[in-house]
């Protein structure tokens, strides 16, 4: 009786490069960013960040899904009557921004522990909005907007900016160094 042949295996090429991650992330802020911890920002306005980061990444990679992680989280920070409206406002407020710009938005991944402790421009824009709507000071968050939407019309963008704020809870006292300018 002769012993089964030995089938030898070899590997087939797919045809892809051999892509290297590095093994962490080395990004700094450049000019026009700036670290979250500076930015003055509460955690309620920091988790409405984090809900547009996943947002974005759910219209950037569809199939991600993402959009149910910015839920999640906010419904998790929120709870979970009041997570899922504040979830469909910052939506809102990102489509009437998507609408008024005619270039891409820059945002950082949410996750990537380097990069979204950082604030792109644009997020930066479109985080102060939403403060300054928050500590009453609409003239400097029209003007943030009005930067943010390339000098478009900003009316819907406001609205929603300014629904998304009523629908946070109210501001907690704030350290005189933790204030914008």
């Amino acid at each position: 009786m002769k012993s089964p042949k030995k089938i030898e295996r070899t590997h087939i090429p797919t045809g892809r490069p051999k892509v290297q991650f590095p093994k962490s992330c080395t990004r700094a802020p450049s000019a026009k960013e700036r670290p979250i911890a500076t930015s003055g920002a509460d955690q309620d306005e920091v988790t409405c960040l984090q809900v547009a980061r996943h947002l974005f990444c759910a219209f950037t990679m569809p199939a991600s899904q993402a959009w149910m992680t910015a839920f999640s989280l906010a419904e998790a920070h929120f709870d979970y009557k009041n997570g899922p409206a504040i979830a469909s406002l910052v939506a809102r407020v990102l489509d009437a921004v998507r609408r008024s710009r005619r270039s891409g938005f820059h945002y950082n991944s949410p996750n990537c522990e380097k990069c979204s402790a950082i604030l792109t421009e644009h997020e930066r824009r479109l985080m102060d909005a939403l403060m300054m709507v928050r500590r009453g000071r609409l003239e400097r968050a029209e003007l943030e907007l009005m930067m943010l939407c390339e000098g478009n019309d900003t009316a819907r963008a406001m609205m929603w900016i300014r629904e998304l704020a009523l629908a946070l809870p109210p501001l907690r006292h704030k350290q005189p160094s933790q204030r914008l300018q």
